[in-house]
Parts: structure tokens; C-alpha cells; sequence
């Protein structure tokens, strides 16, 4: 892994915990939100929304997230991890987190604040998982904006876990496959 600056102390430190975090990441309309809430039901644990729409819909109908808004989006997620460990038995299911949104961030800005650099590269999960659209169709919901960005993202989601040497799992076709193949992977058959 490249040297990075020290930790910059514009972000909260994730709690420690003996829980095992799993990253869901995935394109818009993956199923990352639907597979981290049917987890949490199959674990009887809680689970991480994602932060951003949380953050999004706050702000007025049509309202386009702007680059200043990543950081706060950061910090919510950040925090919303650690409100959420207080609930989570074995498990915590992340509906993202903030390596999806430092490559979102380079996607739509082709630039990404340090803080959640650092923050994304160095703050491991236990397990990632990586949703493909096999399995789900796309939804227009007002927030989403690449019906045919499936691909674009996916790759330079997989270009960076590969180049930070994180290790992933892809996820896909339907809900009930998904489960088991997470099953699978977290129960280690």
C-alpha cells in the first residue's frame, strides 16, 4: 500500500469491536441497500444505511450532491458505522461505506478530500462485497443517474480494491442466491 499523510482530524475514528463489518459496495441499483437489510435479517443483527441518500434526502427535491458535500456525507457514514455497532451481534452490514463514496467521488469530481482517502484505504472491513447488476434490475428513484453505469462503476470499484489489495467477493443474481452466497462466504463452507 502507498505512504499516506497521517490521519487528518476531520473525521471520527471508527469504534474497535469485535463485530465483523461487511462492506457491501456496489453501482447504484445493485442491491447493495436490499442484500445489507435482508443480511441483518437472516443474522438478526442490524445493518448500516447508506449515509448519502440519508444525507440527500434532506436537502431540496432535484438537489444535486456537490463536492462539498462529501466530507459531511463522511462523517455521517463514519458515524451512523459506529451508532450501529451498539445494535450488531456477530455482524454489521454496511450498505456502503466510504471507499464507494472516494470512488464516486472520483467519478463525478475526478478528485476526492484526502480525509476520506486516508479514511477509505485504511479503515479495513472483515469481509467486501462487491454487487454486480446480474439479478436487479435498475430504478429510477430521483437520486439514481447511471441506468448504463453498472459497468463503469463496478470496474473502478474492482480497479481499486485490486489496487489496494482488499480482498473482495462478487455478489449477484437474485436475493435468495445472494444470501447464500454470502452465507457461504461468512460461515466459511
Amino acid at each position: 500500500m502507498p505512504q499516506l499523510p497521517p490521519l487528518p482530524n476531520h473525521l471520527p475514528k471508527p469504534l474497535a469491536t469485535d463485530v465483523k463489518k461487511v462492506l457491501i459496495l456496489g453501482a447504484e441499483c445493485t442491491g447493495k441497500s436490499t442484500l445489507a437489510s435482508d443480511l441483518a435479517n437472516e443474522f438478526h443483527t442490524s445493518f448500516v444505511k447508506e449515509y448519502m441518500r440519508t444525507y440527500l434526502e434532506q436537502k431540496p427535491q432535484g438537489y444535486i450532491c456537490q463536492y462539498d458535500d462529501l466530507l459531511p456525507i463522511a462523517i455521517g457514514q463514519i458515524d451512523s458505522e459506529n451508532k450501529q455497532l451498539v445494535h450488531a451481534n456477530d455482524y454489521l452490514f454496511c450498505d456502503t461505506g466510504l471507499l464507494q463514496l472516494m470512488v464516486y467521488a472520483d467519478f463525478y469530481y475526478h478528485d476526492c478530500p484526502e480525509q476520506i482517502v486516508y479514511h477509505a484505504l485504511h479503515y479495513r472491513y472483515d469481509v467486501v462485497l462487491l454487487t454486480d447488476n446480474r439479478g436487479v434490475a435498475w430504478v429510477a428513484d430521483g437520486m439514481r443517474d447511471l441506468p448504463n453505469g453498472h459497468d463503469v462503476i463496478y470496474q473502478k470499484l474492482k480497479s481499486v480494491l485490486n489496487q489496494y489489495d482488499i480482498k473482495f467477493h462478487t455478489i449477484t443474481e437474485d436475493r435468495v442466491q445472494r444470501i447464500a452466497q454470502v452465507k457461504k462466504i461468512l460461515m466459511g463452507d
